[in-house]
């Protein structure tokens, strides 16, 4: 099978990763006052400059590296430090003091309203904050099995994290669950509005009566 068109060649990957750690390099200059930006560019205390620089250096050796850094110490190390980074940069946004205002647009769709108030804003980075660090407990934990073999103990702090993204995701996912047994509800109305029966699922009754129905052996 012939590689995909859209694959970097291997000096436009490593172009791409050092353009990126370049990038990076400006905003962690700033957090000390060297270069040509400052701390006064920082919209926060020094270290989120920093750290936002570090994702963006750290992002870029692992689009250099490549494959090497699969299966490799280095690359879970990496993957760690840009989780981290993420959720130390989400969870000042969140619960850090001082008054926040943001605004969150994706593709000229604004998120969140205009100067949305500091309450609104921690909330939505409040989420994604809980997101990384469920997601962060859940990777070392992984990297505990890997070095010192499953147990109970690194078995429950995994779940511990699993559970922090799934409440994390509830404002997400019980209005998206009510949403879909409403569409189900209003379809299967229609269909009785339509046909005078409720809509049946065939293949579910089917199988469940092959569930109740005990099977004998052959004569």
């Amino acid at each position: 099978m012939s590689e995909s068109t859209t694959d970097l060649s291997p000096g436009a990957r490593i172009g791409l990763g050092l353009l990126m750690v370049a990038l990076g390099v400006f905003p962690m200059l700033a957090a000390f006052d060297v270069g040509p930006l400052g701390r006064a560019d920082i919209n926060g205390p020094p270290w989120i400059g920093f750290v936002a620089g570090a994702i963006f250096a750290v992002g870029g050796v692992m689009v250099a590296a490549g494959e090497r850094l699969k299966d490799h110490a280095l690359g879970f190390v990496l993957i760690v430090v840009l989780i981290a980074g993420f959720a130390a940069i989400g969870n000042w946004i969140a619960f850090g003091a001082g008054t926040r205002a943001c605004n969150v647009s994706i593709s000229g769709f604004s998120a969140l309203p205009r100067n949305a108030s500091d309450l609104a804003c921690r909330g939505a980075f409040g989420m994604g904050a809980l997101i990384m660090n469920g997601m962060l407990v859940v990777v070392l934990a992984q990297g505990l099995v890997r070095v010192a073999g499953p147990g109970p103990v690194v078995s429950r702090v995994q779940k511990g994290g699993e559970w922090v993204m799934l409440l994390a995701l509830l404002p997400v996912l019980i209005p998206l669950v009510f949403f879909t047994l409403l569409k189900a509800l209003f379809e299967s109305a229609r269909e009785y509005f339509k046909t005078g029966r409720w809509p049946r699922n065939e293949a579910f009754i089917k199988r469940m009566k092959g569930r109740r129905t005990p099977t004998f052996g052959g004569s």
